[in-house]
């Protein structure tokens, strides 16, 4: 019974302050009040304590790493690189398949932004206005946005969730990748078949909407092919192997130069953007609201989620409570396959009862990692089983944190738009499958492996 009410007990924490506006990491923290609560007798409060700062202090790269992303958005704002990619987009809509192209061009540029939300706040704004004055369904519309837009959470490494399942696997980004492509690949072809069938008979002719949103863009700022080469080296340095710190830390200090030396802020301006947020005004009111972010600072509250989410998934292992909750679903497992599966479906459940991906990430691979060795699940297994699974379903449901700000954002509800996101609800079907017809075979995991 103490540990139905404690469990029910953290979701009511956790979903309290979603629709109260009170930011999550004190919803994380009164979760993890009422569960050292309902479990007290279960755990030795110095122990209990001295595990979970242990536990936070283990991922405080991820935290370097998480400032740095916010760094990132800031200074590719600042250097125009953002506006370039908005740009090339739009234009590469024009006389196609609308719906199409708005997944193609919201996964690439997504991957390259590194935010899903940011990426649907900037040019997913931008493509719905062009979709308006076409008459194409927006839900429509705006499903295929979604379902561009967090492959980026997926995959990008740039984003902050994919730096979370890495560090939470121990994985690295080159060899999670690598093993991602198995599933990838088919959720994008079956994606792509889906919006070149619906959206065949919606096509772009006029050209005056993206090329008024071109002229504000080239009063106020640099717009060059050529700033492109920014995440291109960026997403480069990710694949080759290099660590996301140097990855993405290299993408701000060329965010930096970008600013100052082509869009002609000075070293004190660009500073300011990226650790304050980037919020400059322009003539334009539409482009006003769409191109900012909130800096290293915005970031702080991101940290202390992951903080919150960290502590609790310890002291649910310190209590024993993750043990009495999933230790029978997890005993007597006969394959490294059927670990993934059950490790996925936990991930899923856990980003429906939270409201966030955060503990879908998190308490799963908690798991994953424990038990993997013994299976041969390698780290990169995990990281593309709680990406397919827990990470990219989290915008279908009207109650989860994505489906709001994005509902916010266009004031679409995810009822509506949730039956044209087809990637967001084909990608675990796709890798469940994927682990029923392919065995893993017994490998040791070696130090090449893992993430330093």
């Amino acid at each position: 019974m103490r540990d139905f009410l404690a469990v029910a007990g953290i979701v009511l924490c956790i979903a309290t302050s979603l629709f109260t506006g009170v930011s999550l990491s004190i919803g994380f923290l009164a979760a993890i009040l009422i569960c050292a609560l309902l479990q007290y007798g279960n755990f030795k409060v110095k122990e209990a304590l001295t595990s979970m700062a242990r536990t936070v202090a283990e991922v405080k790269i991820l935290y370097a790493i998480i400032f740095l992303i916010g760094a990132s958005v800031s200074s590719w704002l600042a250097g125009g690189v953002v506006q370039t990619i908005m740009v090339m987009g739009l234009r590469a809509m024009l006389g196609r398949n609308v719906i199409l192209m708005t997944f193609i061009i919201t996964a690439v540029a997504g991957v390259f932004m590194g935010t899903a939300i940011g990426t649907i706040s900037t040019l997913g704004i931008a493509i719905l206005g062009i979709g308006a004055a076409f008459d194409i369904p927006l839900p429509m519309l705006l499903g295929a946005a979604v379902s561009g837009a967090f492959i980026s959470d997926k995959i990008s490494p740039l984003s902050g969730l994919m730096n979370l399942t890495l560090s939470g696997a121990g994985a690295k980004y080159s060899d999670a990748v690598k093993s991602m492509l198995t599933t990838l690949i088919p959720i994008v072809l079956i994606t792509v078949a889906f919006y070149a069938v619906i959206g065949s008979e919606f096509v772009t002719e006029s050209a005056s909407q993206v090329n008024a949103i071109e002229a504000a863009m080239n009063q106020v700022f640099v717009i060059h092919p050529g700033l492109l080469i920014l995440p291109v080296v960026v997403v480069g340095l990710a694949f080759s192997g290099r660590p996301s710190i140097i990855s993405i830390g290299s993408g701000v200090v060329m965010g930096i130069v970008l600013s100052v030396f082509i869009q002609g802020n000075s070293m004190l301006e660009t500073i300011k953007y990226v650790v304050l947020g980037y919020n400059r005004s322009s003539s334009d009111v539409f482009l006003d609201g769409i191109l900012r972010s909130g800096g290293m600072m915005g970031m702080v509250e991101v940290i202390l989620i992951v903080m919150g989410a960290v502590a609790l998934s310890d002291l649910m292992e310190t209590t024993g409570l993750n043990t009495r909750l999933f230790g029978r679903y997890f005993e007597n497992i006969p394959s490294g396959n059927q670990l993934l599966i059950r490790g996925g479906l936990i991930s899923m459940v856990m980003t429906a009862l939270t409201c966030d991906q955060t503990a879908g990430i998190v308490m799963p691979l908690r798991i994953l990692r424990k038990k993997g060795k013994t299976y041969g699940v390698t780290p990169a297994l995990s990281v593309r089983t709680i990406s397919d699974t827990g990470t990219i379903i989290a915008p279908l449901m009207p109650w989860n944190i994505n489906a709001l700000i994005i509902g916010g954002i266009t004031g679409i509800g995810a009822m509506a738009y949730a039956p044209y996101a087809v990637l967001c609800a084909v990608a675990p079907l796709v890798s469940f499958a994927v682990l029923l017809m392919k065995p893993i075979k017994m490998e040791a995991v070696t130090s090449s492996q893992v993430e330093t």
